[in-house]
C-alpha cells in the first residue's frame, strides 16, 4: 500500500512523506519511508516557545526509513544555515546486532538549544555490536566519539577521543587526545 503526505504552510514550513508498506502475512512484512523538511521563515514561532528548543530558519531535514521482518535502517541528513547532523542506524531484531553513526559539522547547538552551554560542535560518533544486556557474555559493543571541536562554555575541546568496547565479560574505556 502505497501512502504520500504533504503539509505547506507558504513560505514557512513545506513536509513531504511519501512510501510503501506491506504486511502479507507475519514472514512478510516491509516498509519503506521517505520524508523531507523544509523551513523558511519560522519568525512567528519564537513567541510561542519559550526559548527551550528552537527551529531555525532555513533548514532542510530528509531522511530514509526501512523495516523488513529481519532489519531496520534508518538515515537522516539535517542541513542548517549553522552546520549539518547526519544519522545512519541499523537493526536486526533476529541477532540483535546494530550499528549506529551519527556526525556533526559546525553545527551550531546554540541555534537549537539557545539556553544550551554546547556551541559549535564537529564530532563522529559510532558503537556497533550485539546485545544490550552488559552482564550478559554474549553481548558485545564497540562504541567510539572523536571530538574534531566542541565549543562548551568558553572552552573548547579539539582532538580528543573515547573509545569503550566491551567484549565477552570485559569492558575498557580509553579517553586520550588524537595525534
Amino acid at each position: 500500500n502505497a501512502i504520500s503526505s504533504n503539509v505547506s504552510l507558504p513560505t514557512a514550513i513545506d513536509i513531504e512523506a511519501y512510501g510503501d508498506l506491506l504486511a502479507i502475512n507475519n514472514h512478510q512484512r516491509k516498509a519503506d519511508l521517505h520524508f523531507k523538511l523544509h523551513t523558511w521563515e519560522l519568525g512567528f514561532l519564537a513567541s510561542t516557545s519559550e526559548g527551550a528548543i528552537a527551529i531555525p530558519d532555513s533548514i532542510i531535514a530528509q531522511g530514509d526509513a526501512s523495516y523488513s521482518i529481519d532489519s531496520l535502517h534508518t538515515k537522516v541528513q539535517l542541513n542548517t544555515p549553522h552546520g549539518s547532523a547526519a544519522l545512519d542506524a541499523g537493526y536486526n531484531p533476529s541477532t540483535q546486532s546494530y550499528s549506529v553513526t551519527a556526525t556533526l559539522a559546525e553545527l551550531d547547538i546554540r541555534e537549537l538549544w539557545p539556553q544550551g552551554t554546547v556551541g559549535n560542535a564537529t564530532l563522529q560518533a559510532s558503537i556497533t555490536g550485539k546485545g544490550f544486556n552488559l552482564e550478559d557474555s554474549i553481548t558485545t559493543a564497540d562504541a567510539r566519539l572523536h571530538i574534531d571541536s566542541l565549543q562548551w562554555g568558553e572552552k573548547t575541546i579539539a582532538n580528543a577521543t573515547i573509545h569503550s568496547t566491551k567484549s565477552s565479560s570485559t569492558m575498557a574505556c580509553l579517553i586520550f587526545p588524537s595525534p
